[in-house]
């Protein structure tokens, strides 16, 4: 049960960053746009941003894992 709610917590906390995200990647079309076209220096600014956005209740870390997966970047 205690492992379930783990994983429960991260699946949900996982959704609140996509959203934070998103979120992020709305007020600025024009660094997504850029992004997707393979700029990635841009990752920190997205970094930064969803940080700023979320009040720092994501890690650095999880925001890095999340775009470099949503970006294809290794």
């Amino acid at each position: 049960e205690v492992y379930e709610n783990i994983i429960s917590n991260k699946v949900a906390n996982e959704d609140k960053l996509k959203l934070t995200i998103n979120k992020v990647f709305s007020k600025f079309p024009n660094e997504f746009e850029r992004i997707s076209n393979g700029e990635i220096k841009l990752i920190k600014f997205f970094i930064g941003q969803t940080m700023k956005e979320a009040k720092g209740k994501f890690s650095p870390l999880d925001i890095l894992e999340f775009l470099n997966k949503k970006f294809d970047i290794k």
